[in-house]
Order: C-alpha cells, then structure tokens, then sequence
C-alpha cells in the first residue's frame, strides 16, 4: 500500500474563513433546483456542514481568488477537495458533520442530473476511498456508518471496480 506524508493532507491555502463565520443555505431549497448540475452541486454539499463551507471558501479564494462561479472552475479537482477534508477530519476522528455531508451527498445523487451522479460518485466517493487508502485507513468500511443506500452501492461499486471484483 502506498504511503503518503500526513503533510500532503493538510489544507495548503490560507485561512480566511472559520466554521463560525461562515452561513450555511438551506439545502432543501437548493435541492429544489431544476435541474441540479455539477456547477450548483458544489455549493449545496459545502452548505451541509460550516466546517466544510469554510474550507472551501478558502480554497475557492486561494485557487479562483472569487466565490463567485466562474467558467474556469475545476469541478472534479474542486470537490476533490471536499474528498480531501472529509479524510483529513476522519483521520483526526473529526467526524461531527459527516452525517450532513453523507445525507446531502446521497440527496445529490439522487436528485442531480447524470453529470451530477458522475461527479457525486467519481469526483467525491472515489477520491475519498483513493485518499483514505493512501494514508492507510479502512475505506473498505470505515465509512460506512455515514453511507445511505445509493451512496454505499456506488462505493462497493467503486471497491469491486478497482479490485476487479466486477
């Protein structure tokens, strides 16, 4: 199993936002968006949890200098991102907004276009599952506590994929 520095895991962006300074948007509104793509994906998982939201607008301010949408956004290197929090708080046993951010990940899933569903399972699921193997963690089922139906499916999906299992 590769092994990877505890360094690479830490957010490398400065800190303009904290957990309290920042507002989370309702969700259930954002959820009702017709049709829910990739680029308003983003926002509504950030806005599960303040300690998420925080650090993505760090990180959108260090990489786009705007919160603002703009076209040049990276949106499978964007919640790449989100994936690398989600390991950084489980490595630290951080996992007070996992709840949120699993359930509106699901909500995503099944309420989000296709390209919404690919960037829900391939951007966020497997870059969790690739990061958490990398620093050594059970990604097999370390996470499952947090997994709903169709999230949990595509993980195992995932796990068999790259095991050849499938």
């Amino acid at each position: 199993m590769l092994s990877v520095p505890d360094d690479d895991l830490k957010a490398h962006y400065n800190t303009v936002f904290l957990p309290d300074t920042v507002t989370l948007d309702n969700i259930d509104l954002l959820l009702q968006q017709h049709p829910i793509t990739p680029a308003n994906s983003l926002s509504i998982l950030a806005s599960s949890c303040t300690a998420l939201k925080a650090d993505f607008n760090n990180y959108l301010l260090d990489s786009y200098q705007t919160l603002e949408f703009t076209k040049d956004r990276l949106l499978y290197v964007d919640i790449g991102n989100m994936a690398r929090f989600v390991v950084r708080q489980f490595k630290h046993r951080q996992t007070d907004c996992f709840d949120p951010i699993f359930s509106t990940a699901e909500q995503l899933l099944l309420k989000g276009d296709i390209e919404t569903q690919n960037l829900i399972i391939i951007g966020f699921l497997d870059d969790i599952q690739n990061l958490a193997g990398n620093y050594g963690m059970n990604y097999h089922h370390g996470f499952d506590q947090w997994l709903r139906p169709h999230s949990k499916k595509a993980w195992q999906e995932l796990i068999d994929l790259w095991e050849n299992k499938k």
